[in-house]
């Protein structure tokens, strides 16, 4: 098993848009193989402070996770 935990820091004026990328990340990358679990955190002290914890089966479950689509077009969206 592996467990990663990533961050995500949003402008301040940009922080509901950014919670809403990120939570339509969480149902289709629970139904991804190799998913053992996958939260999305958000800071009650510092709302633009966002945290992914996740467990996965495999460094190759991770890998396909990154390649998918519905990830790659949340990157894109909160670069912008």
């Amino acid at each position: 098993m592996l467990r990663v935990v990533a961050r995500i820091s949003a402008l301040p004026d940009k922080v509901e848009q950014v919670r809403l990328i990120l939570s339509e990340l969480v149902e289709p990358t629970r139904r991804e193989s190799g998913c053992i679990s996958y939260e999305l955190l958000q800071n009650n002290e510092d709302p633009t402070d966002f945290t992914f914890v996740e467990e996965w089966e495999s460094d190759s479950s991770v890998a396909a996770h990154l390649a998918t689509l519905h990830l790659q077009k949340a990157v894109v969206a909160t670069q912008g």
